[in-house]
């Protein structure tokens, strides 16, 4: 046998373990079960308490021109996307984009 060769034996024997540790997982009687959820079964249900009244929420309306105040949901600023021309990258950041 060479040094990187593994019998072809390992992997029967892992599967035969398996296979007998799974084995005496196995039982056939099952009146402790059957007991238990007949007992679950056979209890009387809870009461759910109703869901709380929900208040409306009062409306309000953004006036931001009003007020000469600047909408928040406008651009601040605007962005300028440089074009890769433009962009010095590194050899390094150039690895990871």
């Amino acid at each position: 046998m060479s040094a990187g060769h593994r019998p072809a034996r390992q992997p029967w024997l892992a599967l035969g373990a398996v296979a007998l540790l799974l084995g005496g997982c196995g039982s056939r009687d099952q009146s402790d079960l059957q007991a238990f959820v007949a007992e679950v079964h056979s209890r009387q249900g809870g009461r759910i308490e109703p869901l709380p009244v929900m208040k409306p929420s009062e409306r309000y309306l953004y006036q931001s021109a009003e007020a000469a105040r600047r909408d928040p949901f406008e651009a601040y600023y605007q962005v300028k996307r440089a074009s890769p021309a433009e962009r010095q990258v590194s050899d390094t950041q150039r690895r990871f984009l």
